[in-house]
């Protein structure tokens, strides 16, 4: 196997919903969620980008960004953008944080296009019925879901719970920090299944902490709380937990997690949980701000944050630098 000497998260610009891509010194590859893999192809979303006129305003909240800058309306299809940046046809690990569509979307072409070795998923019993299923969505990825949990053929279905210990688990710095087997059981039996979600700890090569919530909730945070403070205490990046709503139950822990930089998912604004961050002074951008984020940690003792929005970039640096392997603009070092 080719070692991949990049360390890198891609968290795209997916709509109201999630995909992570994380690339290992290993050469592995891990894939957090799916959204947005059954859109419009990226050419035809760029021939309407040009029809756009976009409103930026010029507000500062120290030290955040505020203003409309539309990224929402042009989001990546995650296939298009894995096939553009060579991403290897074997995915080490997919993790579906939980059973929401918005989680899924291009689940059955993700499969059908790259071989994933191992599939994380929690132990659930969500039932949907495909007579009344929303237009939204495709049908096609809930049954390629449900398919992949029995069928033995397919990607190796694993029913992880924190503190999992393996070499699927905790190779690469990834460490389960929830659901456990308490929530799994009690989302299940409330149909709640935002408290069964997947809650990953990424230490890097680098030594830096990046959090994945998923859409965990306040009942998934007291429980990391009480099982992993010091674990989470000081994190680097903060992937915030339900896109960034307030029903995401993270902000309660903002005072041990204090992260330098957190990003927002996709959500309308009344929604967002912005003033617990502010409030704070916690550094925070959103997708519909940045479009794709991507984080690389190839310089040693730095993050440098690249955000696909130059209107963006160009608020935070009189000279804009663009890599082109990245395709993203530089905005940041941590």
């Amino acid at each position: 196997m080719v070692v991949n000497k990049m360390e890198r998260v891609h968290f795209l610009n997916v709509k109201n919903g999630d995909c992570s891509w994380i690339q290992h010194t290993s050469g592995r590859n891990t894939v957090i969620d799916i959204c947005n893999g059954n859109a419009l192809s990226n050419e035809e979303l760029n021939e309407r980008k040009d029809t756009l006129q976009e409103v930026v305003l010029d507000t500062l909240m120290t030290p955040n960004f505020s203003g409309n800058f539309k990224c929402k309306q042009f989001p990546t299809n995650p296939l298009e953008y894995f096939e553009k940046h060579e991403m290897p046809r074997d995915i080490f690990r997919f993790i579906l944080t939980h059973p929401d569509m918005d989680h899924m979307d291009g689940l059955s072409k993700l499969i059908e296009k790259y071989n994933i070795v191992n599939f994380w998923d929690t132990d659930n019993d969500k039932k949907i019925d495909l007579k009344s299923f929303s237009n939204m969505y495709n049908k096609n990825d809930w049954i390629t879901y449900q398919n992949s949990r029995i069928n033995k053929r397919g990607p190796k279905v694993l029913n992880l719970y924190n503190g999992a210990q393996g070499s699927e688990y905790t190779n690469d710095g990834l460490e389960i920090l929830s659901p456990t087997q308490e929530l799994i059981e009690y989302a299940n039996a409330h149909d709640d299944y935002n408290t069964s979600s997947y809650v990953i700890l990424y230490n890097t090569t680098t030594g830096r902490k990046i959090l994945f919530c998923g859409d965990s909730d306040e009942i998934a945070w007291n429980s990391i709380a009480s099982l992993y403070e010091e674990k989470i205490r000081d994190i680097d990046i903060l992937i915030a937990s339900h896109h960034g709503r307030k029903s995401g139950g993270c902000s309660v822990y903002l005072d041990i997690l204090k992260p330098k930089l957190t990003v927002f998912g996709n959500a309308s604004s009344e929604h967002l949980d912005y003033s617990s961050w502010n409030n704070r002074k916690l550094w925070h951008i959103t997708n519909n701000q940045a479009g794709n984020v991507v984080l690389d940690f190839n310089k040693v003792g730095y993050i440098d944050v690249y955000v696909e929005n130059r209107s963006l970039a160009e608020k935070y640096n009189k000279h804009i630098y663009y890599n082109e392997y990245i395709n993203a603009y530089f905005i940041r070092s941590i």
